[in-house]
Formats: C-alpha cells, structure tokens, sequence
C-alpha cells in the first residue's frame, strides 16, 4: 500500500525492515532474519499468478495422492492408524472433514487448539471464508499503488472477520482493530502499531502426500 511512496524497491525493504524489527522480536529468536520475512511474506508476487492451493484443493486435483501428514498436525479423528485395510481415500476423507478447523486454527497463535473444539464446523467455515476474503485483499494492496478503493475493500472484509470471531479471538479482534486504525491514518509511515506486533499466524509447514498406485 504505501511502496508507492518509495522511489527505489531498496528504499521500500529498508522501511519494511525497520517497520517489523519489533513485530518479529515477539516471535523470540527461533525466526528468519528481518530481510528474509520481509522478501517472503510482504513483496513476494507469488499471490499473483494464480497458483496457491488448500490442502483440499490440492488433495482434489492430486487425486492419485493420499494425505500423510502435516505439520502442524491438526487430525483428530486416528481411527485410520489401527485400520490395515484403511481404503484409498480414508484419510482424504478426514482431512476433508477436519480441515476447517485447522485453517481457523492457523490465524493467531495466541489461540490454542483446544479452544477451537467447541466451535460449530459452520461456524469455523465462515470464518475462514473471512479469512481468506482478507488474505486476498490484503495482499493486493501491499503489492500496488495506494489506491482507495482497494483500502476500503479491505475495510470491509476486516470489520466482517471482527464481527464474525467468536470471544477465542478476542486478542486477534484487538489487533484487527489496531490495523484498522493504520490504515484510516492518512499519514500511514507515521503509524505507530501496538497490538498489532503481537499477531502472528501460525505457519503450515509442510503438508505430506503419498502416491497411491
């Protein structure tokens, strides 16, 4: 959103660097080098070309492919590992059903698995469709020009995500409502984050899938 204020992409990704330094010092010293997130998570064009798949999606067009495992681990239903004639699209079929509660899960790491339980399928299948509304805005505008139309899309998918977390999300809304704010200030270099630097997601590391003959 605001690289067009730069003159020079270098320019850009030593703000960045300077912006999250303290963002990323919430998360320890078990991390990349500022630079290193920055390149990959905030001017990284892969959002662009189409191509990023679900663990559903993928296990959907791969369907010669079983799901092994993934890390995080989010399964909760383990009647396959004592089952030795487990059919070919057993497992693809639990991770189909216990999915959505692992994209819910890997929003805020300040909110436990377990408190995910009591939250209805329906319910967590709409806040990932939030999510993923969100996601998709969010990251076009770090990649443009500020553009004000593209601000008060996000705006909305953002105030819908708040109205849609249930009270597990309470810290998740507080750091929602302090990006808001960076984003109504019409000076955004001067914005100073609070709650927002203690939000991290939780990152999907690998998925493994095996080839079924």
């Amino acid at each position: 959103m605001i690289q067009g204020q730069f003159k020079n992409r270098d320019l850009y990704i030593d703000f960045l660097e300077l912006k999250f330094s303290s963002h990323l010092s919430k998360l320890g010293t078990n991390t990349r080098s500022i630079k290193d997130w920055v390149l990959d998570n905030v001017i990284n064009t892969y959002h662009k070309d189409g191509s990023i798949y679900s663990m559903g999606e993928a296990i959907k067009i791969l369907d010669n492919f079983e799901f092994q495992s993934s890390v995080p681990s989010f399964l909760l239903d383990l009647s396959w590992y004592k089952n030795y004639k487990i059919g070919k699209n057993q497992k693809n079929n639990i991770l189909d059903l216990e999915l959505f509660r692992l994209e819910t899960y890997l929003l805020d790491w300040r909110v436990e698995e377990k408190d995910l339980l009591g939250l209805s399928n329906e319910k967590c299948i709409s806040l990932n469709e939030c999510i993923a509304a969100a996601f998709d805005e969010v990251f076009h505008i770090l990649n443009q020009a500020k553009s004000e139309v593209n601000v008060n899309k996000l705006l909305i998918s953002l105030n819908k995500l708040k109205s849609e977390l249930p009270s597990q999300f309470n810290a998740t809304v507080a750091s929602l409502n302090d990006f808001i704010g960076f984003l109504n200030k019409k000076d955004n270099l001067s914005y100073n984050f609070s709650d927002f630097e203690s939000w991290w997601g939780r990152g999907q590391q690998y998925v493994s899938l095996r080839k079924m003959k």
